[in-house]
């Protein structure tokens, strides 16, 4: 399918892969700080915190935060959603890495969510270089000879 016919479809990927990821941090935030989720005292134990608490509001500050910021800028700019997008998937791909060096353990939800980090950073980065190519393009049209017609 041309890329003409879908002019944003990395947005409506990216937006898909965004709401996804907040669905996880809300299904594990939530009830790691209310005290209903206990992954037990021994992954506990390896981290700086005496409740599940401090590890669910780190999840929601550190993760939740930054994917809510690109989803809405997304949704409601859709010319510049790459920018957060990439921020966004940058810190999900660190807080993937900082997990196993620090509970010593890798669940298989880190391996997914970890491939979807990297998709999202993935069509930023490819975002990005459409929109600034597209950009030097109309402003050098005449010297360039870019087309600015789709595809």
């Amino acid at each position: 399918m041309p890329r003409s016919q879908h002019p944003d479809l990395f947005r409506r990927v990216a937006v898909g892969l965004e709401v996804f990821v907040l669905v996880g941090v809300v299904a594990g935030a939530a009830p790691m700080m209310m005290g209903t989720m206990d992954l037990g005292d021994d992954l506990l134990a390896r981290t700086p915190f005496t409740t599940w608490f401090g590890p669910g509001l780190a999840l929601a500050l550190c993760v939740g935060i930054p994917m809510a910021v690109a989803l809405v800028v997304a949704l409601r700019w859709p010319r510049r959603w790459w920018l957060p997008a990439l921020g966004a998937g940058v810190v999900l791909v660190g807080w993937l890495a900082l997990q196993p060096l620090v509970l010593r353990v890798v669940h298989p939800l880190t391996v997914v969510m970890g491939v979807v980090a990297v998709t999202l950073a993935t069509l930023a980065v490819l975002e990005a270089r459409r929109s600034i190519t597209r950009a030097t393009c109309l402003a050098n049209v005449d010297e360039r000879g870019c087309s600015t017609g789709p595809g």
